[in-house]
Formats: C-alpha cells, sequence, structure tokens
C-alpha cells in the first residue's frame, strides 16, 4: 500500500514539474536533476546536489503554437465580461419572473383545492347566463388537476 502511494506521489511531483516546464519560459532553460534520498523518495530540483547521486533530465519543452484566434485587447475583455454580466443579469431576472409566476399558479391550485374540498356541490354560469351544476366526476377532475398543479408549482 505504501509503495503505491509513493508511487502516486512520484508521479504527482513528475506531473506537476511537466507542468511547470511546459508553462515556464525561464525555467526551460534551467537544468533539472533527478535524485533518491535515503527513504527511496525521488526528487526534482533546479540545483544540482552537492552530496547527492544525482541524474540530469533531459527535458525538452514544446514551442507554443501560435493562437488562430485573434488577440484580445483589455478593452474588448471588458465589453465581454459585461456582456457576460448582462446575459447572467437577464437570466436571473427570467428566473425570478418563473418563480413568481408558479407562486402565483401554487396559490391559486391551493385556492381551488380548498374551495373544492370545502364545498359539495359547485355551479358554473354558462355562456347564454344558465347555472350548470358540476357532476361529482367533474369534480374530482378539478381536485385531481389541483393535486397536479400544487406537485410542480409549489416546491
Amino acid at each position: 500500500m505504501q509503495k503505491k502511494v509513493k508511487s502516486m506521489k512520484n508521479l504527482t511531483k513528475l506531473l506537476m514539474l511537466l507542468v511547470y516546464i511546459t508553462t515556464s519560459t525561464t525555467f526551460a532553460s534551467e537544468k533539472i536533476y533527478k535524485w533518491v534520498d535515503a527513504n527511496g523518495q525521488t526528487h526534482y530540483t533546479t540545483k544540482k546536489p552537492e552530496d547527492k547521486n544525482s541524474q540530469e533530465m533531459n527535458i525538452r519543452v514544446a514551442k507554443p503554437r501560435p493562437s488562430t484566434a485573434p488577440q484580445n485587447n483589455e478593452e474588448e475583455e471588458k465589453v465581454t465580461a459585461s456582456e457576460r454580466f448582462d446575459e447572467y443579469r437577464k437570466q436571473r431576472e427570467n428566473k425570478k419572473k418563473r418563480n413568481a409566476a408558479n407562486k402565483k399558479k401554487c396559490n391559486k391550485a391551493k385556492a381551488t383545492l380548498a374551495r373544492f374540498k370545502e364545498q359539495v356541490r359547485f355551479s358554473r354560469t354558462t355562456a347564454d347566463g344558465k347555472k350548470h351544476y358540476l357532476e361529482d366526476s367533474q369534480r374530482e377532475e378539478i381536485l385531481k388537476a389541483s393535486n397536479q398543479a400544487i406537485k410542480k408549482y409549489c416546491k
């Protein structure tokens, strides 16, 4: 188990070193030395250890590729950041509107459910002005639809 941990630590150190080397132009000109201490731990340094048996690493650093994208200047970055902030603000406003609409729908569904649970007989007025009483099946459909609306909009 300890060997796995040590090998993972060594691999991590090597990867960090390689990342540092590839991202640093001043570091790329320096020599890298690898040496192992008495505990078997591998070390990487830029200075050759005097009392240690070390090995000089031959590391080549690839030149960065020229970017195909145009170089952004500071003003363009500010515009981009401003545009991103505006987009974020719009998303927040839309979310607030959706939440407000959902809250209204939730309250309406709760009120309908409470009203239809309290009363048994309901009537509706038709287009020609006549009263039409709801049957029990219609009342149950309204109760079911209200419960579904509550599940959907009341979170």
